[in-house]
C-alpha cells in the first residue's frame, strides 16, 4: 500500500509536470507573438518617422532625380506600412483595435498635409514656396510626429501584454515547482 501511494504521487507529479510544460509553452508562444508584434509596430513607427522626413525633403527639393528617389522610397514604405497595419489589425484585441482606430485618426492630419503639399508642389509655382514651407513645418512634420506617437502607444500596450505573458509563464513555473517539491517530500 505504501508503494501504491508513492506511485500515485509520482503519477500526480508527472501530471503536474506535463501540465506545467503545457502552460509554459502556451505562455512562451504568447510572449513570442507579442514580441513579434512589438517589433512590427516599431518598424511601422520608424517608417512613419522616415516617411515624414523624406516627404519633407521631397517637398523642399527641386532636384528631379532626388524627387524620383524619394517618391520610390515613400511608395515602398507606404506599402510595407499598410501590410504591417493589416497584419496587426487581423490579430488585435478589443483594446488594440481602439488604439489602431486612434492611429488611423492620427494619420489623417499627416496625410492631408502631405496631400496638400503634394498638390502645391505639383503646380511647380515658385510663388508657392513660402506656403509649401509653412505646410511642411507646421502641418506635415508635426502630423508625422503625432502619427508615429500614436503607433508607439500601441507598441506600449503590446509590450505590457508581453510582460503579462512573461509573468504568467514564470508564475506557472513557480507553482509547478512547488507542487513537484511537495509531492517529492510526501513521497519520501
Amino acid at each position: 500500500s505504501g508503494i501504491a501511494v508513492i506511485l500515485v504521487l509520482m503519477a500526480a507529479m508527472a501530471g503536474v509536470g506535463i501540465w506545467s510544460l503545457g502552460q509554459g509553452n502556451d505562455a512562451a508562444n504568447e510572449l513570442q507573438s507579442r514580441l513579434d508584434r512589438a517589433a512590427l509596430i516599431q518598424e511601422w513607427a520608424a517608417f512613419v518617422e522616415d516617411n515624414t522626413e523624406i516627404s519633407s525633403a521631397y517637398m523642399l527639393t527641386g532636384d528631379q532625380e532626388e524627387q524620383q528617389r524619394i517618391q520610390a522610397k515613400s511608395a515602398e514604405q507606404s506599402k510595407r506600412s499598410k501590410e504591417i497595419a493589416d497584419k496587426l489589425a487581423g490579430t488585435a484585441s478589443a483594446q488594440g483595435k481602439r488604439l489602431l482606430a486612434d492611429i488611423d485618426s492620427a494619420a489623417v492630419p499627416y496625410r492631408q498635409a502631405r496631400s496638400e503639399a503634394m498638390r502645391i508642389k505639383s503646380q511647380n509655382n515658385p510663388d508657392d514656396s513660402a506656403r509649401l514651407h509653412e505646410i511642411v513645418g507646421k502641418k506635415l512634420i508635426p502630423g508625422g510626429k503625432d502619427y508615429a506617437a500614436a503607433i508607439l502607444k500601441y507598441r506600449k500596450l503590446i509590450e505590457d501584454q508581453a510582460q503579462d505573458a512573461k509573468d504568467r509563464a514564470y508564475g506557472s513555473f513557480v507553482l509547478s515547482r512547488r507542487i513537484l517539491i511537495v509531492g517529492a517530500v510526501l513521497a519520501l
